[in-house]
């Protein structure tokens, strides 16, 4: 019922605008196969189109996807405590309103998180 018509969207409907929402999600493949010249020939953020159409018709703000690719083998390559960290990381900077959420939109996936939270000011 979140998503109801009069009260996510529609002429009445503006309960969800301006909140975010993204897609965190593991993958079983590499990154490389999430490309257009990888195997599965599109940016997994592709995949979630439905979502982000979803989203935007309740006027949300959609941010890509937050991906541990190759997730069966993050545990023995020491990946999975690095990208819990940068997960809460992120969550954080949402919840403290520093992610640009502007350059963050455009991408195809949330990576590179220096470049995306704005440092506090002291």
């Amino acid at each position: 019922l979140v998503l109801e018509h009069g009260f996510a969207y529609g002429s009445t409907g503006r309960a969800l605008e301006g909140k975010i929402a993204f897609n965190v999600v593991t993958a079983g493949a590499r990154r490389e196969v999430y490309m257009p010249g990888g195997s599965y020939k599109y940016e997994l953020r592709d995949f979630f189109v439905p979502f982000e159409m979803t989203v935007l018709l309740c006027r949300m703000r959609y941010l890509p996807p937050f991906a541990l690719f190759a997730a069966g083998h993050a545990i023995d390559e020491d990946r999975l405590e690095p990208h819990a960290a940068e997960y809460e990381r992120l969550l954080r900077a949402i919840a403290a309103d520093r992610l640009d959420l502007d350059r963050a939109e455009s991408r195809a996936r949330l990576i590179d998180l220096d470049n995306l939270i704005v440092p506090e000011v002291a």
